[in-house]
């Protein structure tokens, strides 16, 4: 299980406006994604940055063929390749790096995105 990421009143809200007539929704909420240093936020945490509905963002998502947990996932599965491929953090570190309070839960997510396991992936690269 990840942790949830609880976002301060203080954060930065994107203005809904802005991004519906500059790039899609899948776009931002990739890039946001890809900014976020600690857990991924939840469907509900993303919506309430966006100054908007989980329903809306969700629809919104849908009208572009893609769903919040697939886009969570996939950056997820970057990070994870990225760390099991430029660092020489134990595997056990790079679970708790992205969320996941349990190293069988990363390997399993590891396992289904890849194939691979977290070791099998690092040895690959050698």
């Amino acid at each position: 299980m990840q942790e949830s990421l609880h976002i301060h009143e203080s954060a930065p809200r994107e203005p809904a406006v802005r991004f519906l007539r500059t790039e899609s929704m899948k776009a931002v909420v990739q890039r946001t994604l890809a900014a976020v240093r600690e857990a991924m936020p939840s469907l509900e945490q993303m919506a309430e940055r966006f100054s908007m509905s989980s329903r809306t963002l969700k629809r919104r998502l849908q009208g572009e063929q893609a769903r919040y947990s697939d886009l969570v996932e996939s950056e997820l599965r970057q990070r994870a390749e990225r760390l099991l491929r430029e660092e020489r953090l134990p595997v056990a570190e790079v679970a708790h790096q992205l969320g996941y309070h349990d190293v069988s839960n990363f390997s399993r997510a590891f396992r289904r995105w890849t194939g691979r396991t977290p070791r099998e992936f690092r040895e690959s690269r050698r």
